[in-house]
């Protein structure tokens, strides 16, 4: 197994909800905004930026192999892919987001977005 699927493989065993990104991505910038608003129990969320990874092209297959897709931000909760950005937005809205957390035993506060 390569040294960036095996990251990520260990990074989703690890964390309940996992976001991977980009520093460049305005996508990723929305998503890290909303998630801004959700307090987790410690160690149960983390936020990756591939770009400042070596093995960055490496994810972005691996990513593509787990979500059928490359783009980012790739958003998983409990080890399975949730969406992207625009997911997250309409989930946050009208609250299958936070169902979703809920159904995979997540514990959160969801602070009011201004």
């Amino acid at each position: 197994m390569s040294a960036g699927k095996e990251y990520i493989d260990q990074m989703l065993q690890k964390y309940k909800v996992l976001m991977i990104s980009k520093s460049t991505s305005p996508d990723g910038t929305k998503a890290q905004v909303i998630f801004d608003h959700y307090r987790f129990d410690k160690g149960d969320y983390f936020f990756i930026d591939i770009d400042k990874r070596a093995d960055c092209d490496e994810i972005e297959q691996y990513l593509k192999e787990l979500s059928g897709t490359s783009t980012v931000p790739s958003i998983f909760i409990d080890g399975k892919y949730y969406g992207g950005a625009d997911d997250l937005i309409v989930g946050q809205k009208l609250e299958s987001f936070d169902q979703r957390l809920k159904d995979a035993g997540i514990k959160f506060d969801r602070q009011p977005m201004h």
